[in-house]
């Protein structure tokens, strides 16, 4: 996605595509790295794991609208516009483990919609202090929940009425109303009215503070922290009820957080990174947050799930910097419209069909099953001087490959190659050749060396960074040093950020009989996470089954960190991908016996998972009709999420730091306004790549979020 954002960037307009010619290298058949897609024989869509994009999305929705705007697309085509291919999703789910009496339990977050803007509009987002508003707001409203307000007892006097004449003492911001007027002077307040007064003197102040800073987060602190005055009935919080639970837990996160983020970052006028040596459970405790609910809180877990931070997939390894989660919790908070979007069709149809038909339009060109195995380094080490290419297939001569099949009425990717188009197709089908694999045992079709001032001038990295960067088989201790060990070997910053680790994924995909009701569903429908692990998040995604052709019944995807070392594995280990393949098999119906009745409490039959809800064409019995649903083990180097684990963000460049001159690096492990997986973080690297090469400053919104200081206006990369 970094390198067709690129490509998009330096050829959106005609003066762009007059001052460059465009060349996209591409593994295998196919684009769209993580979000990439294939349609099988049936029709059905089949992806690398569970994709929604959120609110705050605003690059990527650019970039997504851009390309519908400027294309025709026929009449049958369901997707006639970016607004077809996601709808606005404004409830999201938390899974609680309640214990080993009650289960686990499900809790449905609903979000307001903010009306006016939308992603991806090129209006300005909300800033960082109007997030801290929000995030005020959104406890406020919690603390007023009736779950909430039957245990809350009144803040004494005492403390009252130091705050109320520590506010008048401070004064107000300019002409705007006084920090102290919601504040009842000499009358005992609720935790939320606390907050309420916290959210009008953050709003007093956004104007400017003066020469008393460090006074008016001190006495914000005092009073946002009055927001834990909760009493909660005997036995604790793990005994009460769900919701009263979770909105326990997220006052207290949130008090944690806040006091950290003046402690750390507002008081000394420091950006998030600052705090990202720290894990982000380590940050939360240190600012006194309880280490049992930390350990056990499913708000504290969702920050590890949706990035998948987990050493190796290890679940007992979590590993988050406190910068970078932070950063992601306020993000999220400053949507655009909705909290969230559901594509209602595949990932490759939705996204990476309509940029690659907008990219083809603009003059940018595919070279398709190509692997970059080499890059050489001029004399003097300052440049690129050769890039050398495995062609893994030929297409027959004469020919171009048409990469696109229609599957009721979309442009769609296959899940295989279009093995007629190519030379010995026949042959390469039946011995099934994964192209994309690491473990590929097919030789090349031939060998293609690109060399500097006669096929290039430029380079964008954009290959995700397991393809290139070194990796040692546990099992054999086989070192394999990647394709840029010449780049590393002249620049030691280059080698530093070749150390970031790679954390594997798992994904299943479900299709049932039975509608959401009848599963007994709990209420939400998109996005829930901190479930049952290891398969922790789960979406109800049957807006897709009208793109499949599929009447009747629900689909679901699930997906989770997969603890392995296989992406290490020798490339020569050939048997990798099937090993990892029957391990998440078993993780998967393993998960299905345990995890399902929860969630589904209407797929249990005696006691256990029911098979007979799970649709397969064959009608197999039992178990055995889960052979119809499918799962993905994501090992490949190229398929795991760069890691954004504590100490970590130092090594990250950012797109113009490869330490050559004609190499602007592009991806997810790139240093940018995310820090995390992202498709919004892949979207902002591509566009800075491009804006690199242009020599242009940068307008990248939330680019410098990381970076930027809420008093002073956000700086701009030139």
């Amino acid at each position: 996605m970094a390198g067709l954002a690129c490509a998009h960037e330096l050829s959106r307009t005609e003066q762009l595509r007059e001052a460059y010619e465009v060349t996209v290298y591409q593994l295998g058949w196919r684009l769209g790295g993580k979000c990439a897609s294939g349609r099988d024989a049936a029709g059905r869509n089949l992806e690398h794991g569970l994709h929604v994009w959120f609110g705050y999305y605003e690059n990527a929705f650019r970039l997504l609208r851009q390309a519908y705007g400027g294309r025709t697309p026929e009449p049958d085509n369901p997707l006639q516009s970016c607004d077809d291919a996601f709808k606005a999703q404004d409830n999201t789910g938390v899974g609680l483990d309640m214990g080993p009496a009650a289960g686990w339990a499900y809790v449905r977050a609903d979000w307001p919609r903010k009306h006016g803007r939308r992603p991806g509009d090129g209006k300005p987002a909300d800033t960082l202090w109007e997030a801290l508003i929000l995030l005020v707001g959104l406890v406020e409203s919690l603390l007023k929940h009736p779950a909430a307000r039957g245990h809350a007892h009144l803040i004494d006097e005492d403390f009252d009425r130091h705050l109320y004449r520590h506010a008048l003492d401070l004064g107000p911001a300019r002409d705007e109303p006084h920090p102290g007027a919601h504040i009842a002077g000499g009358h005992a307040i609720s935790p939320a009215h606390a907050v309420a007064a916290a959210g009008h003197w953050l709003a007093a102040l956004t104007h400017g503070v003066g020469d008393r800073l460090d006074d008016h987060l001190r006495a914000l602190t005092e009073l946002v922290i009055a927001a834990e005055r909760i009493e909660w009935r005997a036995g604790g919080v793990s005994s009460i009820h769900p919701v009263e639970r979770m909105i326990a837990e997220t006052v207290h996160i949130f008090c944690a957080s806040f006091r950290g983020a003046v402690v750390d970052l507002l008081r000394h006028n420091r950006p998030f990174e600052a705090i990202d040596d720290m894990d982000f459970r380590a940050w939360l405790i240190k600012h006194h947050a309880d280490p049992q609910v930390v350990a056990n809180s499913s708000i504290v877990r969702l920050v590890y799930d949706i990035s998948f931070q987990y050493t190796d997939g290890n679940l007992d390894r979590p590993d988050c910097a406190a910068g970078s989660a932070l950063g992601t919790i306020v993000r999220m908070l400053t949507y655009k419209e909705a909290m969230m979007y559901v594509a209602q069709a595949g990932f490759g149809e939705t996204v990476v069909s309509p940029i690659y038909s907008a990219l083809a339009r603009a003059g940018v060109r595919f070279k398709l099953f190509r692997q970059v195995v080499g890059l050489d380094l001029t004399d003097d080490k300052q440049n690129i001087a050769r890039v050398h290419i495995h062609r893994q297939a030929d297409v027959h001569p004469g020919t171009d490959y048409q990469p696109l099949i229609k599957v009721h009425g979309l442009p769609c990717w296959p899940s295989e190659p279009l093995w007629d188009q190519l030379v010995d197709g026949d042959r390469l089908r039946a011995a099934a050749v994964n192209f994309e694999s690491r473990w590929c045992p097919e030789p090349p079709a031939g060998k293609e060396t690109l060399t500097l001032g006669e096929d290039f001038d430029h380079v964008v990295l954009a290959i995700a960074m397991g393809a290139y960067k070194p990796l040692t088989c546990p099992a054999t201790g086989e070192h394999d040093p990647g394709f840029c060990s010449a780049l590393a070997e002249a620049n030691p910053a280059f080698a530093r950020y070749l150390t970031i680790p790679l954390n594997p994924t798992m994904a299943l995909q479900v299709w049932t009989h039975r509608s959401l009701e009848e599963l007994g569903g709990r209420g939400t429908t998109c996005a829930t996470v901190s479930g049952p692990q290891p398969l922790n998040i789960w979406a109800d995604m049957s807006s897709v089954l009208n793109s499949e052709g599929i009447e009747g019944g629900t689909l679901h995807y699930f997906c989770g960190a997969y603890d392995t070392t296989h992406y290490a594995a020798s490339p020569t280990r050939a048997h990798t991908p099937a090993l990892a393949d029957a391990e998440v098999k078993q993780i998967a119906k393993d998960w299905l016996r345990h995890g399902g009745p929860p969630l589904w409490p209407g797929a249990v039959a005696g006691g256990e998972f029911d098979w007979s809800a799970l649709i397969d064409p064959l009608e197999r019995e039992g178990e055995d009709r889960f052979e119809a649903q499918w799962w993905r083990a994501n090992i490949d180097p190229t398929e795991c999420c760069v890691a954004s684990a504590a100490g970590t963000t130092a090594h990250r460049l950012w797109p113009w730091q490869s330490g050559f001159a004609n190499l602007t690096l592009a991806g997810e492990g790139t240093r940018h306004g995310v820090n995390a997986t992202a498709v919004e973080a892949a979207v902002q690297s591509g566009f800075a790549a491009a804006f690199t090469i242009r020599g242009e400053p940068m307008n990248i919104p939330g680019f410098d979020f990381l970076s930027c200081r809420p008093w002073d206006k956000p700086w701009r990369v030139t």
